[in-house]
């Protein structure tokens, strides 16, 4: 055993790694710390890790994320002396953007596949327990049947569901045998049924966006793609609103939101808080257009906002983030920020992919991500959807690598 675990060549080890690593996301936050240090300390005791780097640097959103690092390290000089530490903090996080460009040079194409077949599974796995504690069978960590999100909370477990039922059905459409059609078909409407009994109702509004976009890509006639997923999404839908009593009660109870900052300006609501954030920001813009206040800094300017400016919105100083991406990017590092940040997923935009499922997958991602953004910082602030951005970033920009042989074709020792 040990001398076939000597004997094992570096690129092999790492490609079991990835595919342990797609597998343990939907699963532990402290698998995900583990098998990023794992692909790390491997990457990184490989002597060709300077051409692996270059190789990973030929692509462009590669580029555009190393100058959104670069900027967000150089935006600590304006961060106040008490919140540096803090601020230091969140940056070395992007040590968990690593198996990015290990992925990008090692990953075989048979290990994408193997990858992206492996997420899938580990969200049957979760979405069975989800299904067991909904239907009150047992109770499992966090997951009960009022809130049936096992692993992770429900705005994170709605991105991870609705990801994962979109690219479910991309397999189905060009899927040619039928018995795994009929398997994809029972997937795809367990895993979209899951999405509708959780509380995360982002994930249902980025499943609505992405699904329009996906057949609008698939079909040649856009008026049929159109009304084709009109009647999917009114489907699903109305059989939610009529059987699931928590998607029920969280339409309901978005509506109450709007209703009670339009009436009474109730910010202490979910929307209403996200609508305060949106309002203190625009005022921090005011102030620091370009360059924002920065890191930390800008959960300081909220509370000061908050107590001299607009204290109907005093349930909001608890905020550790804005509950908005965007929000978080324009008052930390201002519309430059933002600019460099948004030129990372334009650079993803750009690739193309002979193979149509990637081009989906692309489509997939990049929607569910600028949407989800909307509602929650999934980008560095919260480690299952942040593992999950690294995932399908590594894929996608490793399956171009490949189809445009950017690869230095000698194997590793």
């Amino acid at each position: 055993m040990l001398d076939r675990i000597k004997n094992i060549s570096r690129e092999e080890l790492l490609n079991k790694l990835f595919i342990a690593y797609a597998f343990i996301i939907p699963l532990s936050r402290a698998g995900i710390v583990l098998f990023s240090f794992l692909i790390l300390i491997v990457w990184i005791t490989n002597p060709n890790r300077k051409n692996d780097f270059l190789t990973a640097l030929s692509t462009k959103p590669i580029q555009a994320l190393l100058v959104y690092i670069l900027f967000s390290a150089i935006a600590l000089a304006w961060v106040e002396w008490h919140n540096l530490y803090v601020a230091t903090q969140d940056l070395i996080k992007f040590w968990y953007f690593i198996p990015i460009i290990a992925m990008s040079v090692y990953i075989r194409q048979e290990t994408i596949y193997k990858a992206i077949s492996a997420f899938l599974f580990a969200l049957f796995i979760s979405e069975i327990i989800s299904y067991g504690a909904f239907f009150k069978l047992f109770t499992f960590m966090h997951a009960t049947h009022d809130y049936p999100t096992p692993f992770m909370n429900h705005l994170d477990y709605a991105l991870f569901l609705s990801l994962a039922s979109l690219i479910i059905l991309t397999r189905l459409i060009y899927e040619k045998e039928l018995k795994y059609k009929i398997l994809f078909i029972f997937f795809y409407i367990t895993i979209t049924a899951n999405l509708f009994i959780g509380q995360g109702r982002i994930g249902q509004l980025t499943l609505i966006i992405a699904m329009l976009l996906l057949f609008l890509n698939i079909f040649e006639h856009k008026i049929k793609a159109f009304f084709l997923t009109l009647i999917l999404l009114s489907t699903i839908f109305t059989l939610a609103y009529n059987f699931s009593n928590t998607f029920h009660n969280r339409v309901e109870q978005g509506i109450n939101d709007v209703n009670g900052i339009v009436e009474k300006q109730n910010y202490c609501s979910s929307w209403g808080n996200r609508l305060g954030a949106i309002i203190i920001t625009k005022d921090i813009l005011k102030e620091d257009p370009l360059l924002g206040v920065g890191a930390e800094d800008h959960l300081d300017k909220l509370k000061e906002m908050i107590d001299t400016k607009y204290p109907q919105m005093k349930c909001l100083r608890w905020y550790m983030h804005y509950h908005n991406q965007y929000l978080e990017v324009l008052s930390q590092l201002g519309v430059v920020g933002l600019v460099l940040f948004l030129a990372i997923f334009y650079q993803l935009y750009r690739l193309k992919f002979r193979n149509k499922e990637f081009t989906m997958i692309k489509i997939i991602f990049l929607t569910e991500y600028l949407v989800g953004f909307i509602a929650d910082p999934f980008f560095l602030f919260k480690i299952f959807p942040m593992a999950m951005f690294v995932l399908f970033f590594g894929l996608l920009n490793a399956q171009y690598i490949i189809e445009n042989s950017l690869r230095d074709p000698k194997p590793l020792p």
